[in-house]
C-alpha cells in the first residue's frame, strides 16, 4: 500500500511518514510472527492514519483562529508520540534480540526502522499485558480523532499534494510598484540597493539579479517599492514589477512580464509564443525587473523562465525579495545579497503613529506616549507589525485603548483577520516536513538564548529529526548541518549581535516555534509562568530546558517528576557555564525518566552518577558520566549500556576504577556516536596512584576511530599507549594532554592524519621532545600548537627523519618552560599567531623567517630573542612584557614593522626610550594604538630628536611611567625646520595614568582625554577649554581629570558642545570651575564629581541631555536645583556624603529618573512629596540620612524593583504599608541599626534579601520570611549578636544562603549533625562568611 505518496506537508506529516513506514514494516512482514491480536491492532492503525492524514492540511490552516482546532492538532501530535513509542519499544527489541534471532542489518539512526520485521520467532513473541492495553488504547484514540475531526468538520485534502495550503495564500496581500506615502528607517538601505542598480556590472547573460533577503513583515517590499519609483527612467529602458508569491508558475509570471513592459493584454496560453514576444520587447533595451516574495528552490523553473531576460542589454538588473539565501543563491544573486535588518526604535516609533494617530510622533498626545514607547517595543523592529499594531489603533485616542492593547497584544492581534501569525505561519507552512519538525524542536530553548549550531545539530540527532537516506549512516551530522543552514538562510534562525558563532531566534520566531510545537516543548521558567493563568499537561511534555542559576533551586524541579513522556532534559546558561543543580534532580528524579538527551555538563555540585542512570538505554547524549567512588557504586562497565551515546562525553574520576575489567566491559570502542571525548582522574599525584593499573585503565579506553577531539587530563601512566597515535584516527582534529605529571615522553603524534590542534600542558617529567614525537609524520594538517608549564623541558629537536614538520602551522604557544634551550623550529612559513612566555632562553634561528607573522606576544624574555627576530613584515600586533636588557626597540626590528597596527610595551624596568635616534620610524605608518606601562625609567617616548612619534598614531596610552616628564618634544612635529606645528592632529584619545614627574601636556585636539593619578600634574592642555563663543575647533567627547593634587585651575573657557562625558575626581587643591564652563554643553550625557569643594547648583544649568549625574562628596553644595525642569532626560542621579544639601524640593527629580540614590547626607531633611508620582524609578537607595524623618509622605514610586533603605524607616506606618504594596519588587536591602522587623509584611515578589549591619539583632522573626515563595537569595552580613535563624521560615524556593561576620552562627551548625542541617541542606548554596558548606550526597536507587 503506497500510503507515503499521499503526502501533502502540515505540521505532522514527516511524523506520520515515519509512522507510516513503521507500520507497514510491521503488519507486512510475510511471516506473520506478531501476536495476532497486536497484529490486528496494528492493522486498524494502517486504515485510520489515513483518514486522519487526509484532514491535516486544513487542521493546519484553521488552528491560528479555532482554538478547538489547535486543540485537536496538539492532541493529535500526543498521540502519534505515543505512536512512536510503544513502535520504538519493538524495534528496541528486535535490535536486542528478544523477537527475533538474527537480524539482517540494522539502522543506526533511530527512527529508521529496518525491513528485518519478517524474522520474527514464533515461539516467544508475546507481548506483555501492558504492551498490548498500550496499542488498544491507541486503536481507540486514532478513532476519537477521526469523530473529532467530522464533529469540527475537516476538509479532506482532495487532488494533488501543493507546495503550500490554499488557505495561506489570502493572508499576504499581492503587492504592486506604488510605494507607501511614508516609509521611515529605510535610508540607507535605499542608497545601498540604488547603488548596486545604477552600476554596469552584469553577469555572463547579460543582467544581474540583486537579492533583498529578510524574515516576513521586516519591509522588503516596501524597500523594494521606494527603490523601483526612485530609479531614474534615463536610467532604464523598461521597468517591470510582478509580485510573485509561492506558486511559480512560469507561463503566469512571463506573461506578467509581458504585460508591464508591453501594455500587451492578450492571454496567450503558450509559453514558447510568450517567451518569443518577451524576448522581442527586451532585445537591446537595459530593462529593471522586480520579482517580488519569490519562494521557488526549483532551479529548473528558474532556468525557463530567465531564457528572454539574456536578450536585454548589458547593466540589466534584476531585484529579489525573498525570505531564503537559497533563492538567492539559485537565481544567481548570492554575491550580491542585501540582508535587511530590524528597525530600531527612534525607526519604528513614527510608523506606529503614522498608522495610528496620523502623525510622526506623540505631540498632539502626551498622555500616549509612555504606553505608546511600550507597544513599540513589542514591534521588535518589524515595520509590519508596527503597522497592523497601528491600525488596530487607529481612531482610538483614549489611554485605556492603548494600555488593553499594550497589556493584551497577541489576543488582540489573533483578532485581525491579516493580523501578525500570517506572514510568519506564511514561512512556517512553506518548509519542507522535515525542517518543520526541526524548527518546532527549538521551542525547547528559552527566549533570546544563544545556541551554537553543533549543539542543536546533535539535538536534532538525539530526537531522531535527520532524515537518513539508506548508505547514509556516517551522515547524519552532514544532514543536520544542511538542515539548520536552509532555516538559517529562511531567516529562521539569525546570527547573534554579540556572538558571531552563535544564532538566536527573533522572539516572534520563537513564538511560532512555541505555537506550532504546541505542549510538547517548553522552557523550565516559562512553562511555570504560563501554568500560573492556565492548567499545563505536564505528562505531554516532550523536551524541556531550564535556566540554571548559580544556585539552582529543588522546588521548582518537582514538575519533571510528573513528565512520564519527557525525552530531553538539558540546561541553558544564560551568564555563565558552571552552575550548582540541586543534586536531587539529578539522583532521585532523572534516572525514572525515559531520557534521550540529559545535559548534566554543569552540575558541578554532582559527586557520582545515580543507580538507574544505566537504565536510560535509549539515551543519546549525556555530556558526562561520574566513575563511583565506593563499592555498590556506579561502576564504568555501566557505559555498556549506554552504547547509543553520542556527541560528547566526560568520564571523570577514574582513579576510582577498581577492576580493569570494568573498563573492558564498557566497550568504549563500540560508542560510535561519540565526537569528542574527555578522560579525567584525580590532579592528586600521591602513593595512592597505581601506575600500572592507569596504563592497563587507559589501555582500554581505545574509543571509536572516528573520534575527533580527545583529552586526556591527569593521567598517571609514565607512557601513553600506543593508540593514542595510531594513524588510524583519520578524524581526529583535536588532542590535549593535561597535567599528566608522570609520563616521560610524547606519543609519536606527527603521523596522526587529520590533527589541526595539539595542546600538551603541564607535563612535568618530560625533558625533550625528540625524533620520537614526529613518528613517521610531520604534522602536516597542524595549525595550532600549544606547550605550557613544561618545567623542567630542556630540547626540542625540531627536525624529522622524513620531512620539515609543521607546514601548515598558524598559531605557535610556548609558555612556562623556563629551561627550554635553544632554537625555534626553523621553517615555520605559514606563522600567523606566536606567543612566548617565561622561556628565557629560547631563541630564533638565523635561518628563521616570519614573513607571514601577524601577531607577536612575548614576555619573560631576553632581548636577544627580539634581536634575532627578522623579516616581521606582515606584524600587526606586537606585545611586549617584562623583556629583560631592553633599552629601546632594536633597530633593525623597528625597521621590518611596516605593517604593525598596535604596540603594547608593559613592565620593561631597563626601557628609557622607545627608540634610538636614527631610527626610521616612517616604517612605522600604520601604527594606530601604542600603550605603555609600568616601565619606571622611561624619560621620553623618543631619544635627543624632536617630533618622532608615528604621524598616523590614534590612541596612546601611557600608565606607571613615573620618571616621564614631558611629552612636548615627542608631540612636536617639524615642519620646514620648525618646530611649531602639532603632532597630534590624528591623536583621537589620549590617557595617563600614575606618571608622578609628569606636569603638563601641549596643546591637544584629541576627542578623549583622561589624566588620572598624576601627583605633580598642574593644568590642563590648551586647547580642553575655548575661550571664543563660536571656536568649534574642538572634538572633544570625553573629558576625565582625577586625583590631580597640584591641579589648583582648569583655565578658562568652556567646554565645547561635543562633549558626552566629563569626570572630575578627587582634585582637592581645585579652586573653581569657570562660570562659564559646563554653559555650551548641550550634548553632555554623564557628568561624575567626586570629592570636589567647587561644585554648585548653577552649574548644571542647560545640561538637557544629561542622563547620568554622580555627585559625591561636595560640602558646597546647599540646595537642589530643579531637576524636572532643567535636566528633563535624566534617568540616574547619584548624591553621597553631600553634608550641605538641605533638601529636594517637590518638582527637583525628572519624571523620567530610573535610578535614585542618597546616601551619607547628614542633613537633608525632606524628600519630594511626588516621590509615588515617579513610575519610572526602578531603584531606590536612602540610606544613612537620619535628617529625613518621613520617606512616604505620598508613598513609594509604584515600579520599583530593588530597594535598599536604613531599618528605621521600617517603623513608619506609611513605610510597612508601602511595602505590601510594591508588587515588582525583587531586591531589598535592609540596614539595621536597631531591631524594627517583627511585624514587617514584605512583598511576595521579592527574589533577594539582605540584611545587614544589625548591631544588636539577635533573631530574625519567622514571620518575615513567610509567603516569600520567589525568595532565591537571603544574605545576613554583619549582625555579631545574631544567635538563630527561624527553625521554620526558610522559603523551599532558597537556592542561596550566605551569612558573614556572625560569629554566633558558626560554620558547625550548618555542617551534617548541626542543628541547622536539617533546615539547610537542601539548599543548594550555603555560604558562612567565604567558605561554603559542602552538602552530603546520597546516592538514589531507580525505584
Amino acid at each position: 500500500m503506497e500510503i507515503v505518496s499521499m503526502v501533502v506537508q502540515p505540521l505532522l506529516s514527516a511524523s506520520f511518514e515515519w509512522l507510516f513506514q513503521k507500520v507497514d514494516n510491521f503488519t507486512s512482514s510475510q511471516s506473520h510472527g506478531l501476536q495476532e491480536e497486536v497484529n490486528a491492532e496494528l492493522q486498524k492503525w494502517k486504515s485510520i492514519l489515513p483518514q486522519i492524514y487526509d484532514v491535516l492540511r486544513d487542521a493546519e490552516e484553521k488552528q491560528t483562529t479555532v482554538n478547538s482546532v489547535k486543540t485537536w492538532l496538539d492532541d493529535l501530535k500526543d498521540l502519534t508520540y505515543d505512536m512512536e513509542d510503544i513502535l520504538e519499544e519493538f524495534t528496541t527489541d528486535v535490535m536486542r534480540g528478544s523477537l527475533i534471532a538474527e537480524p539482517q542489518h540494522a539502522s543506526t539512526t533511530k527512527r529508521c526502522i529496518p525491513a528485518c520485521f519478517s524474522y520474527f520467532k514464533h515461539s516467544d513473541s508475546m507481548f506483555d499485558f501492558d504492551t498490548i492495553s498500550k496499542v488498544k488504547a491507541i486503536s481507540n484514540g486514532l478513532q476519537t480523532m477521526v469523530e473529532k475531526s467530522n464533529t469540527l468538520s475537516l476538509l479532506r485534502s482532495t487532488g494533488q499534494a501543493r507546495d503550500r495550503p490554499d488557505g495561506v495564500d489570502a493572508a499576504r496581500v499581492p503587492s504592486s510598484s506604488l510605494p507607501d506615502s511614508h516609509v521611515y528607517g529605510r535610508e540607507t538601505d535605499k542608497v545601498a540597493i540604488l547603488r548596486k542598480l545604477l552600476n554596469n556590472e552584469s553577469n555572463s547573460q547579460g543582467y544581474s539579479v540583486i537579492p533583498i533577503v529578510g524574515m516576513g513583515g521586516i519591509g522588503k517590499t516596501t524597500l523594494a517599492q521606494q527603490v523601483y519609483n526612485e530609479v531614474e527612467h534615463e536610467s532604464f529602458d523598461l521597468k517591470a514589477w510582478v509580485c510573485v508569491s509561492d506558486q511559480f508558475d512560469v507561463l503566469s509570471i512571463t506573461r506578467s512580464i509581458l504585460g508591464a513592459v508591453s501594455r500587451d493584454q492578450r492571454d496567450l496560453k503558450d509559453l514558447n509564443l510568450l517567451q518569443e514576444e518577451l524576448k522581442k520587447m527586451l532585445s537591446g533595451k537595459r530593462f529593471l525587473l522586480v520579482l517580488d516574495d519569490v519562494w521557488n528552490e526549483d532551479y529548473e523553473q528558474w532556468d525557463t523562465l530567465q531564457k528572454p531576460f539574456q536578450s536585454g542589454l548589458a547593466g540589466s538588473k534584476m531585484v529579489v525579495t525573498t525570505r531564503s539565501e537559497r533563492v538567492a543563491e539559485i537565481m544567481g544573486g548570492k554575491d550580491k545579497i542585501h540582508r535587511l535588518r530590524e528597525l530600531d526604535f527612534k525607526q519604528c516609533l513614527p510608523i506606529l503613529t503614522r498608522h495610528a494617530l496620523g502623525e510622526d510622533n506623540f505631540d498632539a498626545h502626551p498622555s500616549l506616549r509612555e504606553v505608546g514607547e511600550d507597544i513599540v517595543k513589542s514591534c521588535h523592529g518589524l515595520p509590519l507589525f508596527a503597522k497592523l499594531l497601528g491600525g488596530v489603533l487607529r481612531g482610538k485616542h483614549s489611554l485605556e485603548d492603548w494600555r488593553y492593547i499594550s497589556n493584551n497584544k497577541m489576543l488582540n492581534l489573533q483578532e485581525v483577520k491579516c493580523g501578525i501569525l500570517p506572514p510568519l505561519m506564511l514561512s512556517y507552512h512553506h518548509l519542507p516536513s522535515h525542517l518543520k519538525q526541526c524548527f518546532a524542536y527549538c521551542a525547547v530553548f528559552p527566549k533570546d538564548y544563544e545556541f551554537d549550531k553543533q549543539e542543536l545539530v546533535l539535538l536534532w540527532m538525539a530526537e531522531g529529526l535527520l532524515k537518513q537516506q539508506l548508505g547514509e549512516e556516517n551522515q547524519l551530522e552532514e544532514i543536520g548541518q544542511r538542515y539548520f543552514h536552509e532555516l538559517l538562510s529562511r531567516s529562521f534562525f539569525q546570527q547573534s549581535s554579540s556572538n558571531k558563532v552563535q544564532y538566536v531566534m527573533h522572539d516572534l520566531i520563537h513564538d511560532l516555534a512555541q505555537f506550532v510545537a504546541g505542549r510538547t516543548c517548553y522552557n523550565l521558567e516559562h512553562m511555570l509562568k504560563v501554568s500560573k493563568k492556565s492548567k499545563v499537561n505536564v505528562e505531554k511534555v516532550r523536551h524541556l530546558s531550564f535556566y540554571q542559576s548559580r544556585h539552582g533551586i529543588s522546588e521548582k524541579f518537582e514538575v519533571v517528576n510528573e513528565m512520564k513522556s519527557l525525552r530531553t532534559f538539558i540546561e541553558v546558561h544564560p551568564y555563565f557555564q558552571q552552575s550548582n543543580l540541586a543534586p536531587i534532580v539529578v539522583l532521585d528524579w532523572i534516572p525514572k525518566l525515559s531520557l534521550h538527551h540529559l545535559d548534566i555538563r554543569g552540575t558541578i555540585s554532582l559527586k557520582e552518577m545515580p543507580f538507574g542512570i544505566a537504565n536510560l538505554k535509549d539515551l543519546l547524549t549525556l555530556g558526562k558520566f561520574i566513575v563511583g567512588k565506593e563499592n555498590g557504586s556506579i561502576k564504568l562497565s555501566d557505559l555498556e549500556n549506554l552504547s547509543q551515546l553520542k556527541g560528547e562525553l566526560s568520564i571523570l574520576d577514574l582513579h576510582n576504577v577498581l577492576d580493569v575489567h570494568d573498563v573492558r566491559k564498557a566497550s568504549l570502542g563500540k560508542i560510535d556516536g561519540l565526537d569528542w571525548l574527555l578522560l579525567q582522574w584525580t590532579s592528586e599525584f600521591g602513593n595512592s596512584r597505581n601506575e600500572d593499573k592507569e596504563i592497563q585503565v587507559l589501555s582500554w579506553l581505545k574509543p571509536h576511530l572516528k573520534l575527533r577531539s580527545l583529552t586526556i587530563i591527569c593521567y598517571g601512566g609514565k607512557e601513553f599507549p600506543s593508540w593514542i597515535s595510531c594513524p588510524s584516527f583519520s578524524n581526529l582534529s583535536y588532542l590535549k594532554l593535561c597535567e599528566c605529571k608522570k609520563s616521560t615522553t610524547l606519543p609519536s603524534l606527527g603521523q596522526l592524519p587529520a590533527l589541526k590542534e595539539l595542546i600538551v600542558e603541564g607535563m612535568d617529567a618530560i625533558e625533550m621532545v625528540d625524533s620520537k614525537f614526529y613518528g613517521h609524520g610531520t604534522f602536516q594538517p597542524l595549525e595550532k600548537l600549544k606547550f605550557c608549564d613544561m618545567l623542567v623541558w630542556k630540547e626540542w629537536t625540531s627536525t624529522t627523519g622524513s620531512g620539515v614538520g609543521f607546514p601548515c602551522l598558524h598559531e605557535l604557544v610556548i609558555e612556562n618552560c623556563p629551561m627550554l634551550i635553544g632554537d625555534l623550529p626553523s621553517h615555520l612559513s605559514c606563522l600567523i599567531n606566536l606567543v612566548i612566555k617565561r622561556c628565557p632562553e629560547l631563541r630564533c634561528p638565523s635561518s628563521m623567517s616570519l614573513q607571514s607573522l601577524q601577531k607577536l606576544n612575548i614576555e619573560d624574555c631576553n632581548v636577544a630573542l627580539l634581536n634575532s627576530m627578522a623579516d616581521l613584515t606582515s606584524l600587526t600586533s606586537l606585545e611586549i612584557k617584562r623583556i629583560s636588557g631592553l633599552v629601546f626597540l632594536p633597530k633593525g626590528f623597528i625597521e621590518s614593522l611596516i605593517a604593525v597596527e598596535k604596540v603594547e610595551i608593559k613592565e620593561c624596568l631597563e626601557l628609557t626610550c622607545l627608540w634610538e635616534e636614527g631610527a626610521e620610524i616612517e616604517n612605522l605608518a600604520r601604527l594606530e594604538i601604542m600603550s605603555i606601562e609600568s616601565c619606571p625609567l622611561l624619560v621620553s617616548l623618543t631619544r635627543k630628536e624632536k617630533g618622532l612619534l608615528p604621524f598616523n598614531l590614534k590612541c596612546l596610552t601611557l600608565s606607571n611611567c613615573a620618571a616621564l616628564e614631558s611629552l612636548t618634544d615627542a608631540m612636536t612635529m617639524k615642519v620646514d625646520g620648525s618646530s611649531s606645528s602639532n603632532n597630534m592632529l590624528r591623536l583621537e584619545s589620549l590617557s595617563i595614568y600614575n606618571c608622578d614627574s609628569l606636569k603638563s601636556l601641549p596643546n591637544t585636539t584629541v576627542k578623549h582625554l583622561t589624566i588620572n593619578r598624576c601627583v605633580n600634574f598642574e593644568s590642563l592642555p590648551d586647547g580642553v577649554l575655548l575661550q571664543d563663543d563660536g571656536d568649534s575647533n574642538s572634538n572633544l567627547e570625553s573629558l576625565s581629570i582625577g586625583r590631580l593634587p597640584s591641579l589648583n585651575s582648569v583655565g578658562s573657557g568652556h567646554l565645547p558642545a561635543s562633549l558626552k562625558e566629563f569626570n572630575v575626581c578627587d582634585c582637592k587643591r581645585l579652586e573653581s570651575f569657570p562660570e562659564r564652563m559646563l554653559q555650551h554643553c548641550t550634548g553632555l550625557e554623564s557628568l561624575q564629581i567626586w570629592n570636589c569643594e567647587v561644585l554648585r547648583s548653577s552649574s548644571l544649568d542647560g545640561l538637557s541631555n544629561l542622563c547620568d549625574l554622580k555627585i559625591s562628596i561636595c560640602a558646597v553644595l546647599e540646595f537642589f536645583p530643579q531637576m524636572g525642569i532643567s535636566l528633563p532626560n535624566l534617568r540616574s542621579l547619584t548624591i553621597a556624603i553631600c553634608p550641605g544639601l538641605e533638601r529636594i524640593p517637590d518638582g527637583g527629580l525628572p519624571l523620567n529618573l530610573t535610578d535614585l540614590i542618597l546616601e551619607n547626607c547628614q542633613n537633608l531633611n525632606s524628600l519630594p512629596n511626588t516621590m509615588n508620582e515617579l513610575t519610572s524609578i526602578q531603584r531606590l537607595m536612602i540610606v544613612r540620612c537620619p535628617g529625613i524623618k518621613s520617606i512616604l509622605d505620598g508613598g513609594f514610586p509604584p515600579n520599583l524593583r530593588t530597594l535598599e533603605l536604613d531599618g528605621d524607616y521600617l517603623k513608619q506606618p506609611a513605610v510597612k504599608r508601602g511595602l505590601r504594596n510594591l508588587t515588582s519588587l525583587q531586591h531589598f536591602s535592609i540596614y539595621i541599626t536597631c531591631p524594627p522587623l517583627l511585624d514587617i509584611v514584605l512583598p511576595s515578589s521579592l527574589t533577594s534579601l539582605s540584611i545587614e549591619n544589625g548591631k544588636n539583632l539577635k533573631s530574625i522573626p519567622r514571620g518575615l520570611l513567610q509567603n516569600l515563595n520567589s525568595l532565591q537569595r537571603l544574605s545576613i552580613l554583619r549582625c555579631p549578636k545574631l544567635r538563630s535563624l527561624p527553625r521554620k521560615g526558610l522559603p523551599s524556593s532558597l537556592g542561596f544562603l550566605w551569612i558573614c561576620q556572625c560569629p554566633l552562627l558558626k560554620r558547625q551548625r550548618f555542617e551534617e549533625k548541626g542543628e541547622y542541617w536539617s533546615l539547610t541542606h537542601i539548599i543548594p548554596s550555603v555560604v558562612i562568611d567565604l567558605e561554603k558548606v559542602k552538602p552530603t550526597l546520597k546516592t538514589h536507587t531507580l525505584m
